[in-house]
């Protein structure tokens, strides 16, 4: 298989800035309790002795702070960097990675690249290479045709369209999930057009996955119970050989 091409960037390049951001991540994560825990001790502390004893905490409360902020830039200016990067990519099959970013908090207009990518992705995507996203990959998916998401997404478009992709694409599991947004029956919650065409999509879905159904039905593998037909033939005994290979017995011409 050929390398999944994303632009400028090899994919090698691509897993050390994921495997970055990540430790950015947890650096961030800790620091953000070890900030919690010390500010509370510090209330805490005041309020049970005297106000001097915050004068103590702060040495420890404000180099976490400063480090907190910090990581903080340092997580936000990775995360644009490689959504910038991946907004770039044309071979479908970056599309995990570009779930994936999705759910980082990038920039807003970040996201929107993003969003508008998965769609161009997936437009271009076949069967076989959408079988090959992780199962993580898939329910992020399935989150983008979920009710809640639409009822929280001002991009209706974006809606839409993933539910289009996933009409053409999905399995049973994503349909179930299309099933809850079509059912939706609150315009105030989502809008009336979103859940028709939610509505129409399924309809399309369960065709699809019918004929699937039987197209695999006709062309399974026939099981032993079917081959009652064809036989194998029954090997000759020992006695039809005996009576090929007998001697000839002279005739009374032959003397």
């Amino acid at each position: 298989m050929n390398p999944v091409d994303l632009g400028p960037i090899p994919p090698s390049e691509f897993d050390r800035r994921i495997k970055r951001l990540k430790a950015f991540q947890l650096v961030l994560h800790l620091i953000n309790i070890l900030t919690v825990i010390a500010v509370l001790v510090s209330i805490v502390a005041m309020i049970m002795t005297n106000d001097n004893y915050l004068s103590g905490i702060m040495p420890v409360v404000l180099p976490l702070i400063i480090v907190n902020t910090i990581a903080f830039y340092k997580i936000r200016d990775s995360i644009i960097n490689i959504t910038g990067m991946l907004s770039r990519a044309e071979d479908p099959r970056s599309l995990g990675m570009v779930l994936e970013c999705l759910e980082l908090p990038a920039p807003t207009q970040n996201h929107k690249s993003l969003e508008s990518k998965v769609l161009v992705l997936l437009s271009k995507m076949h069967a076989s290479q959408f079988n090959l996203l992780t199962s993580n990959q898939r329910r992020l998916l399935r989150i983008y045709v979920s009710p809640e998401f639409a009822a929280k997404c001002a991009n209706d478009q974006f809606v839409r369209g993933m539910v289009s992709e996933l009409s053409r694409l999905g399995d049973e599991l994503d349909l179930q999930v299309m099933k809850r947004l079509a059912a939706n029956i609150d315009p105030d919650m989502i809008r009336l057009d979103v859940v028709e065409h939610a509505r129409n999509c399924v309809e399309i879905t369960e065709a699809r996955l019918t004929a699937e159904r039987e197209t695999n039905l006709l062309l399974r593998p026939a099981s032993i119970g079917d081959l009652g037909l064809l036989r194998p033939a029954a090997s000759p005994g020992q006695e039809d050989v005996d009576q090929l290979l007998r001697p000839a017995v002279k005739s009374e011409f032959d003397r």
